[in-house]
C-alpha cells in the first residue's frame, strides 16, 4: 500500500485499538499512530512511489509535531512525561531505536523491516521512552504489515524464523484497493474524533 494509506490507517487503527478519550489519549495515539504506520517502509529509497513515501513522511512528521504542540497547549502531560523519563533509560532506548532504523533501513524491502522481529523490539524501546505512544505504536505498525499482505509483492512477517515470503496477492499497491483502504482509515480516524467530542 501506499505511505498516505498507511498514515490513515495507522492512526485509525491505534486509535481504534487504544480507544482514548482524554486529551493526552488522543495525542498519544494519533502521534503513535501516524509513527508506527510509517515506520515499516524506513527502507524506501528511490522507487516509482517515492513522492508518496516522501509525502506521508511529511505528513507523519506534520501530525507528530502537531500532537506535541496540542499536549504544550493543552497541558496533557505527554512532554511532562517524557522529560520525567530517566536519562539512562532513555538513552539505551534511543540507541535502540537508532540501530533498528539503521538495520530496517539497510534490509531489502519487505524483510527484516516488515517483520515482528523488527516491529516489536522498536515497540518495546518506544515504551522506554514513552510508553503511552507503545500500544498505539504497535497498532498502527501491525496494521502495516496486515495491508502489505494485501499486495502481490510478499512480506516476511516471521523473519529470520522463516525466510519465506507471504502475500495473499489480492491488489496491487497503488490500485483502489489503496484508496479504498485510505480513505476508510481517514474517515475512521476522523469520525472517531468527532465522536469523542460529543
Amino acid at each position: 500500500m501506499m505511505g498516505k494509506t498507511h498514515l490513515a490507517v495507522g492512526v485509525a487503527a491505534a486509535l481504534l485499538a487504544c480507544h482514548p478519550s482524554t486529551p493526552a489519549g488522543l495525542l498519544a495515539a494519533t502521534a503513535g499512530g501516524a509513527i508506527g504506520g510509517m515506520v515499516c517502509d524506513i527502507e524506501c529509497r528511490a522507487s516509482l512511489h517515492a513522492r508518496d513515501r516522501q509525502v506521508a513522511w511529511g505528513l507523519a512528521a506534520v501530525v507528530l509535531a502537531f500532537a506535541l504542540c496540542a499536549d504544550r497547549l493543552l497541558q496533557a502531560g505527554l512532554l511532562t512525561d517524557l522529560l520525567q523519563r530517566q536519562a539512562g533509560q532513555a538513552i539505551v532506548a534511543g540507541l535502540g531505536i537508532l540501530a533498528l532504523l539503521m538495520l530496517g533501513r539497510r534490509s531489502g524491502h519487505r524483510a527484516f523491516s516488515h517483520s515482528l522481529c523488527y516491529v516489536l523490539p522498536l515497540t518495546a524501546c518506544v515504551w522506554l521512552i514513552l510508553p503511552p505512544l507503545a500500544l498505539p505504536f504497535l497498532a498502527a505498525a501491525l496494521s502495516h504489515l496486515l495491508l502489505d499482505l494485501l499486495n502481490h509483492r510478499p512480506i516476511h512477517p516471521l523473519w529470520p524464523l522463516s525466510r519465506k515470503g507471504f502475500c495473499l496477492k489480492l491488489c496491487r499497491a497503488d490500485g483502489w484497493v489503496n484508496r479504498v483502504m485510505m480513505g476508510a482509515g481517514a474517515v475512521a480516524a476522523v469520525g472517531y474524533f468527532v465522536a469523542v467530542s460529543l
